[in-house]
């Protein structure tokens, strides 16, 4: 099994993350999905963590702190919106017959997904902080 430096991965997953908040931001602005302010919160949370990624200074504590930052307003939000969700469970307002995209189920399932997306990016960023970015020397 080929293992890859922490860096290279770190990088990897910053690309996956501003490309899907592109996406993401893409279908608002077309009008695939309605506009939700917690949604595009937590969109935007997740790109600027990834193009944080791809810095080759991600590790400095300047950074680690930003990012630090950053992450706690989206998981704030992200976990706001997924415990909205539940309260309407609570109520008994959710209607659980209805298609996957209605009826607040996919907020459900998204916010739940950004919730994680965000504190695996600064988990994986954090992990930055431990090693260097650029070994010579490969681990045996």
């Amino acid at each position: 099994m080929t293992r890859y430096p922490l860096s290279t991965v770190v990088k990897a997953v910053g690309i996956l993350s501003i490309t899907a908040s592109l996406v993401t931001w893409g279908t608002d602005l077309l009008g695939i999905v309605d506009p939700c302010a917690y949604c595009r919160v937590s969109r935007s949370i997740i790109g600027i963590l990834g193009a944080l990624m791809l810095l080759s200074s991600a590790s400095h504590w300047l950074l680690q702190y930003l990012t630090t930052t950053i992450a706690a307003l989206g998981v704030v939000v992200a976990g706001t919106q997924h415990f909205n969700a539940w309260n309407e469970i609570s109520k008994g307002h959710f209607d659980f017959s209805a298609p996957l995209y209605a009826n607040h189920y996919l907020h459900f399932l998204m916010s739940a997904g950004a919730l994680m997306t965000i504190v695996a990016q600064i988990l994986l960023i954090h992990g930055l902080a431990g090693q260097p970015l650029h070994t010579t020397k490969r681990p045996a």
